[in-house]
């Protein structure tokens, strides 16, 4: 039982030489370049790149959970002070 255990080791080992010499002798593959951005024609242009940020952002925590059973207005609706929504 000892030498099946240790003949089953030692070929799993084998197999994951061979496996990591195979497959490490392979390149990854390169991501593709990006295109370069065409040229801007005009002399007196702003080129620039941003993020657009919330100034302010407010975690929001309700007393009581639950789903959405119905809505009772549509979008683009006007609705009254009061109104069920």
């Amino acid at each position: 039982m000892k030498k099946l255990i240790i003949g089953l080791v030692v070929i799993i080992l084998i197999g994951g030489a061979g496996y990591f010499y195979f497959a490490g002798g392979q390149e990854a593959a390169q991501p593709a370049a990006a295109a370069p951005a065409p040229a801007v024609a005009a002399g007196n242009a702003v080129v620039a790149e941003g993020r657009v940020v919330p100034a302010r952002s407010a975690a929001l925590s309700f007393e009581t959970g639950g789903s959405v059973a119905e809505v009772l207005v549509k979008e683009g609706d006007q609705v009254q002070a009061g109104r069920k929504l």
